[in-house]
C-alpha cells in the first residue's frame, strides 16, 4: 500500500510538471501570436504609407524626380513614417516610376520572454505615370487634324476654335462618329456627348496599344444638330461655379514638363469622382456633380478633310476641348458651330498604363505597379 501511494504521488508531481511546461509552451505561443498580430498590423500600415507616399511623388515625373522625392517623403511623414525609416526612394525606367522603401523595427512585447527584443518590418511600394493605353469618356466627334490649334493660357484674343458639323459635310471640321459600329440615332449623339464611350479607343500614333483596342472608328449618317446644342448646354449647365473658368480648371505644371495639369476638384475623369454606369464620365449621372463638365476629351483623326459618311475615320491622337456657350442661332438646321479653346494640358485618370507619350494624349495615368 504504501508503494502504492508513493507511485501515485509520483505520478502527480510527474503530471504537475508536464502542465506547467504544456502552460509555458501555451502562453509562449500566444505571446508570439500577439506580437506576430502586432507586427502585421504595423505592417500594413507601413505598405499603406509606402504606396500613399509612391502615389504622392509620381505625379512630379518624369522631370523632377526631386519634387516627386520630396513629395513621397512628405506624404510618408504625413502618415506616421519618421524619416529614418524612409531606406530609400529610388527612380527608374526613365524617371517613369518610383519606388519608396521603409523600414521599421516594431518592439516585441510577450516575446521577449523568450528572447525576441523585436521584429523587423519591410514595405517596398513603387508608382509608374505613363500614357492611357485605350481612351473612354471621349465625345463623339472626329476633329480633322488640321482643326487642332492650341492656345496659350489665358487663351489670347482670336485663339476661339470654331468646330464647324455640317450634314452635308460643306466645310465641316468635325464628324458624327459611331463608336460601338452600331448605327443608332441622334439620341445616342447625345448620350455620348454626356458620358462618352465604354469601351476604350486606340490611336495609329500610340507606342503600345493593348490587343483588341481599334483605333478608328466608323460614322454616323442623318442630322444631330438638335442633339448636339442641347447635349453641349447641359454640360456648360451642369458645371459648377468652382470649376466654370480656365483658370479655376487648369492648374500650374507640377511635374515640369512644360505642360499644366487640369485640378484634381475639377477633374471630370477623376477616382474621386464617381462613374456610376461605367462609360468613362460623370456628367450624365452626377447633375451638378464633381469636375467641369465644359471639358470635353475628343478624338483627333486623320486628314484635313473628312471622309464620305459610309467610310471609317482613324485615331491618330486625343484633344482636350473647352466648351464656350454658343452664339445666337449658329447650332440650327443642318449646321452647328462649337465653340471653344484646345487645351494643351494634362489630365489624370483611371485605365489601362502604356509608355508614356505626351504628344499623343493629354491622358496620364497614375498607378501603383509594385
Amino acid at each position: 500500500m504504501i508503494g502504492a501511494k508513493a507511485g501515485r504521488s509520483s505520478e502527480r508531481g510527474q503530471g504537475l510538471i508536464l502542465a506547467a511546461l504544456g502552460m509555458a509552451v501555451l502562453l509562449g505561443f500566444t505571446a508570439m501570436a500577439v506580437d506576430v498580430g502586432l507586427f502585421l498590423h504595423d505592417r500594413r500600415s507601413l505598405q499603406n504609407a509606402a504606396d500613399a507616399a509612391s502615389l504622392a511623388g509620381v505625379p512630379f515625373l518624369p522631370n523632377n524626380p526631386g519634387a516627386a522625392e520630396a513629395a513621397a517623403r512628405q506624404w510618408a511623414a504625413n502618415n506616421g513614417i519618421n524619416l529614418e525609416e524612409i531606406t530609400a526612394v529610388e527612380f527608374a525606367d526613365g524617371n517613369t516610376l518610383i519606388r519608396v522603401r521603409v523600414q521599421r523595427d516594431v518592439p516585441a512585447m510577450f516575446a521577449r520572454v523568450l528572447g525576441f527584443a523585436n521584429f523587423e518590418a519591410h514595405a517596398v511600394a513603387a508608382a509608374q505615370i505613363g500614357s492611357m493605353n485605350g481612351v473612354t469618356g471621349l465625345a463623339p466627334f472626329g476633329v480633322l487634324e488640321g482643326a487642332v490649334q492650341y492656345c496659350s493660357l489665358p487663351p489670347p484674343v482670336g485663339c476661339l476654335s470654331t468646330l464647324k458639323y455640317d450634314v452635308n459635310d460643306t466645310g465641316a471640321t468635325i464628324g458624327d462618329l459611331d463608336f460601338d459600329g452600331d448605327g443608332g440615332g441622334a439620341n445616342e449623339v447625345n448620350e455620348m456627348i454626356k458620358g462618352g464611350n465604354q469601351n476604350p479607343l486606340c490611336s495609329i500614333n500610340e507606342p503600345s496599344p493593348p490587343p483588341g483596342c481599334p483605333t478608328g472608328e466608323g460614322q454616323k449618317p442623318g442630322n444631330s444638330t438638335g442633339e448636339i446644342r442641347d447635349a453641349i448646354n447641359w454640360r456648360i449647365s451642369q458645371t459648377t461655379s468652382q470649376c466654370d473658368t480656365l483658370g479655376e480648371v487648369v492648374g500650374p505644371d507640377t511635374n515640369s514638363d512644360g505642360r499644366p495639369e487640369i485640378v484634381s476638384q475639377c477633374n471630370p475623369w477623376s477616382k474621386a469622382a464617381a462613374d456610376t454606369d461605367g462609360d468613362g464620365g460623370t456628367c450624365d449621372n452626377l447633375p451638378g456633380g464633381i469636375g467641369s463638365c465644359r471639358i470635353l476629351a475628343i478624338p483627333v483623326i486623320q486628314g484635313n478633310e473628312l471622309p464620305a459618311p459610309s467610310q471609317d475615320v482613324t485615331n491618330v491622337k486625343f484633344a482636350l476641348f473647352w466648351l464656350e456657350p454658343f452664339e445666337s442661332g449658329k447650332c440650327s438646321g443642318n449646321k452647328c458651330e462649337v465653340r471653344g479653346y484646345f487645351i494643351d494640358a494634362e489630365v489624370s485618370v483611371n485605365g489601362l498604363l502604356g509608355d508614356l507619350d505626351p504628344e499623343n494624349t493629354p491622358f496620364v495615368v497614375f498607378k501603383l505597379v509594385e
